[in-house]
């Protein structure tokens, strides 16, 4: 007895079952192709879709070099984080001093406006005796989130877990806000657990693997105890970026197991500091970039476009944790 088709919404037009057979067959074949095709895409090509959830600029200007770069690579999104001007030359000898930061909103606040494919990160002073007020106001400026400088031992002016705190990661975690924390794990490795432990709705994202790359049984129980800890992948300054990524390649076997088993709270960054000193060019921040997408989408051995004596290898990961890493994570902590 025939049967109707409905492709192309031809209903007069009557098939055997053999001739449906076929027709699945070749949706089959279709739907594998295009599975592969994309796969091989996201691994193979310069340009990937990503996220780039964690870069700094000195001032406005800087933010045009980045959007050459984003645009030919396929970053569709960069949440920057403002940078305390003691930051951006400091030389180790003294404190640094945070009250500088809300100067350091106002370039953030209008690339923001003017982009829609940028979101930023506020930063206030710990110390600040009007913390949930200023954290208001940066709400009402549009702020993604908050950075909190304070887990550097050059900044450590306030615990992480003073009480003075308590009552903005309180409210933070009542909204839904993330917080970007670089900590010093070494020397802060408490003060951060105390405020993940009383806080366990809060999402916290610790830059830069949270300082553990060199003590993943250390990151690792960390990550396991507390579900609300995120890890960001940049490294900051360009040669922390070649020592890391180089890291990466060298233990290669335990980074890629470590970022399978943590795929769901880690997320794509850089963090170089985008200046107009240091020759941090379109050119540069090519470089860098590739070098680090090429880490999280490959598979195979590759020269380093930031330094072409350094070889890398990328970490194999398949597609699903590649996607997660490059955007879905960041996109769930922005939405």
């Amino acid at each position: 007895m025939p049967t109707w088709s409905i492709v192309g919404a031809n209903l007069a037009t009557p098939t055997t079952p053999k001739m449906l057979k076929r027709l699945l067959f070749l949706i089959v074949i279709l739907l594998t192709a295009g599975f592969f095709l994309n796969s091989s895409v996201l691994e193979g090509s310069a340009s990937v879709q990503a996220i780039n959830f964690h870069e700094s600029i000195e001032s406005y200007a800087d933010h045009e070099k980045l959007e050459v770069v984003k645009n030919e690579l396929g970053i569709k999104t960069t949440v920057l984080h403002s940078v305390p001007e003691g930051i951006l030359r400091y030389n180790g000898e003294s404190e640094l001093n945070l009250a500088t930061l809300p100067e350091a909103e106002d370039d953030l606040r209008k690339v923001t406006r003017e982009n829609l494919d940028y979101y930023y990160f506020c930063s206030i002073n710990p110390e600040s005796n009007s913390i949930l007020q200023d954290w208001q106001e940066c709400e009402r400026e549009g702020a993604k989130g908050l950075k909190l400088y304070n887990g550097y031992s050059y900044a450590h002016s306030r615990s992480l877990d003073d009480e003075a705190l308590w009552p903005l990661y309180q409210l933070l975690q009542q909204e839904g806000v993330p917080i970007m924390m670089p900590v010093n794990v070494s020397l802060f490795q408490g003060e951060l657990q105390s405020v993940l432990t009383s806080f366990p709705n809060l999402n916290i994202i610790c830059s830069h693997y949270c300082s553990s790359a060199k003590n993943l049984g250390r990151l690792r129980s960390l990550m396991d105890t507390h579900k609300n800890l995120y890890l960001d992948t940049s490294w900051g300054h360009v040669e922390f970026a070649k020592d890391g990524l180089l890291r990466l390649t060298d233990q290669h076997d335990l980074f890629k197991i470590f970022h399978i088993d943590y795929q769901d709270r880690i997320v794509f960054a850089t963090n170089v500091v985008v200046t107009s000193y240091e020759g941090k060019d379109e050119n540069f921040l090519m470089n860098l970039y590739s070098d680090y997408l090429k880490m999280y989408t490959g598979k195979d051995f590759y020269s380093s476009k930031m330094d072409p004596n350094l070889l890398l290898r990328g970490l194999d990961l398949p597609r699903r944790a590649q996607q997660k890493i490059l955007w879905r994570n960041a996109e769930a902590l922005l939405n």
